[in-house]
């Protein structure tokens, strides 16, 4: 199954770091380090392809720096490909 992932992204005090994972449990088979500085919102998106044997997909934000507030992520979409 393809699925189209989506979502926007903001620092919150400057340039702020997140990495999108994507796959099975316990296996992620799919990284994208992205960076946003705070002057406004930027938007992400791309492609997984699921394997034929892959009945649960993970789909995790992780912060890779910035300050102890967090990063900003607003309207994420993670659908399948018709």
């Amino acid at each position: 199954q393809l699925m189209y992932w989506s979502f926007l992204h903001r620092g919150r005090n400057g340039l702020e770091d997140v990495e999108l994972l994507l796959g099975p449990p316990g296996a992620s088979t799919s990284r994208v380090a992205i960076s946003s500085p705070a002057d406004a919102w930027y938007q992400y998106s791309g492609l997984y392809r699921t394997a034929a044997d892959e009945t649960v997909t993970r789909f995790a934000l992780v912060s890779l720096s910035g300050q102890a507030e967090g990063n900003l992520v607003d309207s994420i979409v993670f659908a399948p490909v018709d």
